[in-house]
């Protein structure tokens, strides 16, 4: 089986649009990973929750996020 790829990013962090960018280039990976959790008999809502926890608890360990204009825009 061949390796996605994920784009690299196209615009330096504080650009507004390299969190929208980073969500574009991710999203199908994990649209992926979700459908073969789902395969392999996983409630599809109890394994985007387990993703969910995954990503904040990655999150979490790296410390401190610079919420630069593209990170502010996407909470808001």
């Amino acid at each position: 089986m061949a390796k996605a790829k994920i784009n690299p990013p196209g615009h330096p962090i504080d650009d507004s649009r390299y969190q929208p960018e980073c969500q574009f280039a991710l999203e199908p990976s994990v649209t992926k990973l979700l459908q073969m959790a789902e395969q392999a008999g996983w409630d599809p809502r109890q394994a985007a929750y387990a993703v969910m926890m995954l990503a904040a608890q990655a999150v979490t360990e790296s410390g401190p996020v610079e919420a630069g204009p593209g990170i502010a825009e996407t909470l808001s």
